[in-house]
């Protein structure tokens, strides 16, 4: 399997429980010595501050990784398609029927 580099870490819904998965996200990927960005938007969304930050609209490889429910995965199809981006969803709503993991199993992105 060939790993997507980097990985662009997305969090617009508002929320204590999304600022902390976020949070939670990003130290799982500095701990693993995985190459990732977050978005703009979203750190400001949450008050954060990241070293490598980048504006969504200029991510044009990788991988999306998506922070909150199906809704918030829906957001980013639009980006996905112009490049040809998957779009992994990290569930922190209610249902999640689209999104693969939960931010308590963020060890399956070391597959």
């Amino acid at each position: 399997m060939t790993k997507l580099t980097p990985l662009t870490i997305v969090a617009r819904r508002k929320g204590k429980f999304v600022a902390a998965a976020l949070q939670r996200l990003i130290r799982f990927l500095q701990d693993n010595s995985l190459d990732f960005s977050v978005d703009r938007i979203s750190l400001d969304e949450h008050g954060l501050d990241f070293e490598k930050k980048i504006d969504l609209h200029q991510v044009t490889s990788g991988l999306l990784l998506s922070i909150g429910g199906d809704g918030s995965m829906l957001k980013l199809v639009e980006q996905a398609v112009l490049h040809n981006l998957p779009i992994l969803g990290i569930n922190c709503g209610k249902v999640g029927f689209l999104a693969d993991l939960s931010i308590d199993n963020l060890q399956e992105l070391k597959l």
